[in-house]
């Protein structure tokens, strides 16, 4: 079930999969990863809660041993910026984990100075385009 905040992106099932699939360079983080992620900056574009029924995916991220379900359950958060993070829980034993997602990691940039502490940063991989102030 997929929650907008604005319109659905045209696009969207064919870059972060349909509903029981992982989205793109989909992978486990740490909780300090979590913490210092855009979920905390930044207001999400859009809600989804997901489930991974595909065996293969679910095997890969299972808790383990202890697994009690054969469902993997999401609650994602996508940013504008082609990122997300998602969290998922096991009820009985009271834990969570992080994961993260991205149509394109922008690992791959280039810088442009703008202004007076304002820098534009190109990814060259995808040309997504962002401009920070870093003046403070």
């Amino acid at each position: 079930m997929i929650q907008f905040s604005k319109k659905v992106p045209d696009g969207f099932l064919a870059k972060y999969g349909k509903d029981h699939e992982l989205p793109p360079n989909f992978r486990e983080i740490t909780e300090k990863e979590f913490a210092q992620s855009k979920f905390f900056v930044y207001f999400p574009e859009f809600w989804e809660y997901r489930q991974i029924t595909k065996k293969e995916d679910f095997e890969k991220f299972k808790w383990g041993n202890e697994q009690r379900s054969h469902v993997f359950s999401l609650r994602m958060a996508y940013f504008f910026d082609g990122t997300g993070v998602a969290l998922e829980h096991d009820y009985w034993a009271g834990k969570v984990r992080y994961f993260a997602f991205a149509v394109c990691e922008h690992n791959e940039r280039t810088q442009r100075n703008v202004g007076n502490c304002l820098n534009e940063y190109t990814c060259a991989a995808c040309g997504y385009v962002e401009t920070i102030d870093s003046s403070g």
